[in-house]
C-alpha cells in the first residue's frame, strides 16, 4: 500500500491536556529483574528497580518512571534539550510510562533538578566545591538523599557543560564510557576489597558524584564516600593512600593490579567520613580519538508516513530484521522556541525502541548540512530548518490559525533522500498541541486503544475508496463515470438511454441522487 498521509493540521482547542498510560511490549527472552528495590541509592544504581524504575505489578519488570523532571520556572531552551535526552534514556529503560513525564515529584519520587536556576528556585545547594570547580564545557551530576527524598543534580557552569551532563546521564551511566563497558558498581565493590584486606571491620560506599569530561561526552572523575567505624579511619587512609602511586609496570596497560583505576574515567576521589579526600589518577594512556563515526541508520526511510513514525519504516530501525525496534534512526532538531513538551516525545521514542543514541537533541543554530545527517525531526518554532522548508514551498507554515498545530513529513526535505517529520505551530499552544498528539496519541487519533481510530484505519480506508474496493468508493467512480457519458450524449438526440450502475451494499439514498 502507498503512503500517502504526510500531513496533519491541528487545532489546540480540539484536545486538553491529557494522561495518558504508554504501553511497549518487546518480545524478547530476558531475566526479570529481582526485586523492588536497590540496596542504595548512588550513582550505579539509579536505573535498579527502587530508584528511577519500579515494578507496579510485581512481574519483574520496570514498568513506572518514578521521577519528575524539575526545570525552573522559565527553563531555557538548553534545559529543555538537556531534560529530553535524560528522558530518552528513561523511556528506553521501561516496558511502559505515564505522559506527560512529571514535572513535579510526587511523595517518593526521585526529583531529577535541571540547570542552576532549578536548583535556585528550589533552594538548593551543591556539596562540597561543587559548581566552583568546574572548568567551560564540563557538567555535574550528583546523586543524594535530604531528608528521605531522593534528589539528582545536573548543572554546568555553561550550556556545552549542562548538555554533556545530560548525554553522560542518558547515553553512560551506570557504565565507565558506554552502556557496554564496566559497570560503576565494581567501584564500590572494589574499594569493599580494598579495606577488608587491609582490616577495616565494616565500610559502607556511595558513588554521589561525576564531573563529566570537558571536551566530549564522558566521565572525568567520580566520586566515592566512604563510612567506616571511627577506630578504622586511619586504617582505611592509609589502604587508600598505598593506591595513590599505581604499579608501573601495569599501569599503562591494565588496571587488575591498580585498582581503582577505570578505562574512560581520568580521576576517583575518595571521600572518606573524616574529611579526608582522596584521589586517584588514571595514569593509563587515553585512547586515541578517530574520526566520530557516522550515526547508525543513515537509510533513507522511502516508505515514512504518519501512520508508521514509531516503527522501522519511520523515525527507528530493526538491525536484524526481528519485527522490534533496536535502533533510533532519526535526529531531533529544536528550534529556538516552543519546545516545552520536548521531554514528553522523547520520553516516547524511548519507551518504543530497544536501543538508543547519543546526542539525540540538537539546536537547528548548530547546524549547517542538514542534508548529511539523515532522518530529522524538527519542532519548535523559530527553527531555521523548518523555515528553509517553509521558503521552498515544502511546508505552509503562513496559513495556520492561532493555536494550530503543524504534523508534517516533508520527502526528500532537504535535497537529499531523507525525509524529515516537522513539528510547529502558529504559537506555542499550537506547538504543544501538534506534541501532544505525537508524544501523547499517535498512531490514534483521538484516543489511544485497541478499537480507537488509528491514522492507518484512515489510510485504509481512504485507500479502498480510490481503488473502488468501498461502497462510497464504488459510487464516486459511477458518478464520475455517468457524468461522462452525460457530457457525451448530451450532444446527441437520445429518446431514452439506460445506463446500470452496480455498487455493493448501496446506500438507499444513492438512487434518488443518481436521478437528480
Amino acid at each position: 500500500m502507498n503512503s500517502f498521509l504526510h500531513n496533519l493540521r491541528l487545532s489546540a482547542n480540539t484536545l486538553g491536556k491529557l494522561q495518558v498510560f504508554l504501553f511497549a511490549m518487546a518480545f524478547i527472552l530476558v531475566t526479570p529483574l529481582k526485586g523492588q528495590l536497590s540496596t542504595s541509592f548512588d550513582i550505579s544504581s539509579i536505573f535498579e528497580l527502587g530508584a528511577l524504575l519500579t515494578d507496579d505489578n510485581d512481574d519483574g519488570f520496570p514498568n513506572h518512571i518514578n521521577a519528575a523532571l524539575i526545570l525552573s520556572s522559565q527553563p531555557s531552551q538548553t534545559e529543555i534539550r538537556a531534560a529530553s535526552e535524560i528522558s530518552l534514556r528513561l523511556g528506553f529503560e521501561t516496558m511502559a510510562m505515564d505522559l506527560p513525564i512529571g514535572r513535579v515529584a510526587e511523595p517518593g519520587e526521585i526529583a531529577i533538578f535541571i540547570g542552576e536556576r532549578s536548583l535556585a528556585e528550589n533552594s538548593i545547594n551543591i556539596s562540597g566545591s561543587g559548581l566552583n570547580s568546574l572548568e567551560s564545557g564540563q557538567g555535574y551530576i550528583e546523586v543524594r538523599e535530604v531528608l528521605g527524598n531522593r534528589q539528582i543534580l545536573l548543572v554546568a557552569k555553561d550550556d556545552e557543560g549542562l548538555m554533556r551532563a545530560a548525554r553522560v546521564f542518558a547515553g553512560v551511566l551506570p557504565h565507565s564510557e558506554t552502556l557496554s563497558t564496566t559497570k560503576l558498581d565494581q567501584i564500590n565493590t572494589d574499594i569493599q576489597k580494598v579495606l577488608t584486606e587491609a582490616g577495616v571491620s565494616e565500610a559502607a560506599t556511595k558513588l554521589t558524584t561525576v564531573v563529566t569530561k570537558k571536551d566530549r561526552i564522558g566521565i572525568h572523575s567520580i566520586t566515592a564516600q566512604v563510612e567506616v567505624n571511627s577506630n578504622d579511619i586511619n586504617l582505611s587512609q592509609t589502604a587508600i593512600r598505598e593506591l595513590l602511586v599505581p604499579d608501573q609496570e601495569t599501569s599503562k596497560t591494565s588496571t587488575k593490579n591498580n585498582p581503582l583505576r577505570y578505562s574512560g574515567i581520568d580521576l576517583v576521589e575518595v571521600k572518606i567520613q573524616d574529611g579526608t579526600t582522596l584521589k586517584i589518577e588514571n595514569q593509563q594512556s587515553p585512547p586515541k580519538l578517530g574520526p566520530v563515526p557516522s550515526r547508525p541508520g543513515r537509510s533513507a526511510k522511502e516508505s515514512m508516513d504518519l501512520s508508521n513514525i514509531y516503527s522501522s519504516d519511520g523515525i527507528l530501525g530493526d538491525s536484524d530484521n526481528d519485527l522490534i525496534p533496536d535502533r533510533l534512526d532519526a535526529m531531533v532538531i529544536s528550534g529556538q522556541s516552543g519546545i516545552s513538551l520536548l521531554p514528553d516525545l522523547a520520553g516516547r521514542i524511548g519507551l518504543e525502541t530497544t536501543g538508543i543514541t547519543i546526542p539525540f537533541v540538537e539546536s537547528a543554530t548548530d547546524l549547517e548540512e542538514p542534508s548529511s545527517l539523515g532522518t530529522l525531526v524538527l519542532v519548535g518554532t523559530e527553527n531555521s530548518l523548518a523555515n528553509q522548508l517553509a521558503d521552498s514551498g515544502k511546508i505552509d507554515l503562513s496559513s495556520l490559525d492561532t493555536g494550530e498545530g503543524l504534523i508534517q513529513i516533508v520527502p526528500k526535505a532537504f535535497g537529499g533522500d531523507h525525509s524529515a517529520m516537522v513539528l510547529t505551530g502558529s504559537d506555542q499552544s499550537g506547538v504543544d498541541r501538534a506534541m501532544e498528539q505525537v508524544a501523547l496519541i499517535f498512531p490514534n487519533l483521538q484516543e489511544r486503544g485497541k478499537d480507537r481510530t488509528t491514522i492507518e484505519d484512515v489510510e485504509g480506508d481512504l485507500w479502498r475508496v480510490l481503488s473502488g474496493n468501498s461502497p462510497a468508493g464504488q459510487a464516486a467512480i459511477g458518478m464520475y463515470k455517468l457524468k461522462q457519458i452525460s457530457e457525451k450524449l448530451s450532444a446527441k438526440q437520445s429518446s431514452e438511454v439506460n445506463v446500470m450502475m452496480s455498487v455493493e451494499k448501496a446506500d438507499p439514498g444513492l438512487q434518488d441522487y443518481v436521478q437528480k
